[in-house]
């Protein structure tokens, strides 16, 4: 029987998927970030091995028919590794945004809001990208869970120093950062191996304040959403509306406020669009190209299948 892997990597995860010909989960591997802008070859290279390892455990020596690769880091190497175990037939390098594209919507032409640690937004169309935002945290990601984050500490320290306004955010993060004062936030950000992550992490707090009714972190998760519809709003008056438009990445799931503003925002704008919420986590997208064959979508009784065999990747809010 026919075995095909998936891989997607980013900046904090990294996810491969065995399936077979009959599109059924076979086995998982997974392992940390692998982004080569903030982490050390050799670290990358550790994971990618760790991540295969647990991923083919039990199937050493099997025969991989295609091999799907989406990630920053060097994809030669991660075949490589996944070829020191198995035989690979052929190996397809996906672009973040067609993987996420096939993924979401099941076709290879759409609009992608990317809000995880980092943020951008890009028109697919098949193999062609325009793209706006990927600057990082010192020069952009507007709306990505590092300026999310970093907006939230903000807020904290203007509070603790009686120059902005109280934010239930204050407890909140004392509580999960486990700290007796508010100054131990510096060495917990400034020594931390990746400060990045560190200020990101605080997005899901911000969220949760916003959710409790609290002003602040509401409008920063509102000036969130704006941000990433004037972005979207600037590519689509470039390149035209000509498909879907959808959120991913982990930033979204826990933020209807901001999804609403960007909805909302988008819609002022072209009332016509049509905004949806992915199907799959973007891991998924190998699996759908390779269900697709030659076709740019695919059948509903194919999606309901796939949305059976890999429930676990299914796109979840907690909304």
């Amino acid at each position: 029987m026919p075995f095909y892997m998936t891989v997607d990597g980013g900046g904090t995860k990294l996810i491969a998927i065995l399936f077979n010909e009959r599109y059924e989960l076979v086995s998982c591997g997974r392992g940390k970030g692998i982004n080569p802008n903030f982490d050390t070859l050799d670290s990358i290279a550790q994971t990618m091995r760790d991540c295969v390892e647990e991923c083919l455990s039990g199937y050493d020596g099997i025969t991989i028919e295609t091999l799907y690769i989406c990630m920053p880091g060097p994809h030669e190497l991660y075949a490589e590794t996944v070829q020191s175990k198995a035989q690979v037939n052929n190996v397809i390098s996906l672009g973040e945004g067609l993987m996420s594209t096939l993924a979401a919507i099941q076709k290879t032409t759409g609009y992608m809001a990317l809000a995880g640690t980092g943020s951008g937004v890009c028109y697919v169309n098949g193999d062609r990208v325009r793209h706006k935002g990927g600057w990082g945290g010192l020069l952009g990601d507007q709306g990505s869970g590092f300026i999310i984050g970093r907006d939230g500490l903000f807020a904290v320290v203007q509070a603790y120093e009686n120059w902005g306004p109280k934010t239930r955010l204050y407890d909140l993060l004392m509580e999960a950062w486990n700290l007796d004062h508010i100054h131990e936030i510096l060495p917990k950000v400034y020594r931390a191996k990746s400060y990045r992550y560190v200020i990101a992490s605080v997005a899901p707090l911000v969220s949760k304040a916003a959710k409790e009714g609290d002003r602040v972190c509401v409008r920063i998760l509102e000036r969130a959403g704006e941000d990433m519809a004037a972005q979207m709003i600037a590519l689509i008056r470039e390149v035209g509306l000509h498909g879907d438009i959808f959120p991913t990445g982990g930033v979204w799931k826990g933020c209807r406020i901001m999804y609403d503003v960007f909805c909302d925002r988008i819609y002022s704008e072209y009332p016509q669009a049509n905004i949806r919420l992915p199907v799959f986590e973007p891991v998924i997208g190998g699996v759908v190209r390779n269900a697709m064959g030659d076709r740019d979508s695919l059948d509903e009784e194919t999606i309901i299948h796939l949305s059976n065999k890999f429930s676990e990747y299914l796109y979840k809010t907690n909304w």
